[in-house]
């Protein structure tokens, strides 16, 4: 199932609504198409961003999603080519002029998740008395392992 989320509306809330309303047998996340997610030339290097992104991965992995995908991996320093008229930020920033490339905080964020979190991987559970503003989410491996990540605020 694919979809959209407002910026306004919570991925967690959105995601409780699609699997209450459908019956789910897949959710896959993507990142939020939101004004915060438009390129601007003070974006490169900005780890807000990268941070929003990390926290936009565990949301979906911790309510009913079995995947995160992104979809714009790579984009020039314009924002494109996208199907959107709006530029938007990437992992991976092309500079086509000067044959280099920039990975953002957004890059490193994916490849953690990438690193430790194999394919068939499956969540679960993980709890806390205190959060105290940490993010998190636990897998167990098709090897048996137990991987937790976690993400301070």
């Amino acid at each position: 199932m694919s979809g959209y989320v407002d910026s306004d509306i919570s991925l967690v809330y959105s995601c409780l609504l699609v699997t209450k309303r459908f019956e789910v047998r897949f959710l896959s996340g993507l990142p939020p198409l939101s004004p915060l997610h438009q390129i601007v030339a003070s974006d490169l290097g900005n780890w807000e961003k990268g941070e929003l992104y990390g926290t936009s991965i565990i949301q979906a992995l911790t309510h009913w999603s079995g995947g995160w995908t992104d979809w714009n991996m790579v984009l020039d320093t314009q924002g494109g080519p996208t199907w959107s008229p709006k530029p938007y930020n990437a992992p991976i920033i092309a500079n086509l002029t000067s044959d280099e490339f920039y990975k953002q905080p957004s890059y490193y964020f994916l490849a953690h998740f990438s690193s430790f979190i194999p394919p068939g991987s499956k969540r679960v559970g993980l709890t806390t008395e205190d959060a105290r503003g940490l993010e998190y989410a636990a897998f167990l491996t098709p090897e048996d392992r137990i991987v937790v990540t976690i993400q301070n605020k």
